[in-house]
């Protein structure tokens, strides 16, 4: 059965870590997945790690949006 916990192992078993990820880094990824929190708080929470959060100021950098824009 698919789950967003199976796709994210499957996933890791694939990525290459990158060379600058710490052990507490790796850890905290690690353990995201056994929250009790719900699934897309959990997801969240993994994008927001990652620094993958599409906020005003990265969206205008990438020309998504103007840096005079209000939403």
């Amino acid at each position: 059965m698919f789950s967003v916990n199976s796709m994210y192992t499957k996933l890791e078993g694939l990525m290459v870590w990158e060379g600058n990820r710490s052990m507490e880094e790796k850890r905290i990824f690690g353990q995201i997945w056994q929250s009790p929190a719900p699934s897309k708080v959990v997801a969240f929470a993994w994008t927001l790690l990652l620094d993958r959060i599409p906020t005003r100021m990265k969206l205008a950098w990438r020309n998504v949006l103007s840096p005079e824009s209000h939403l």
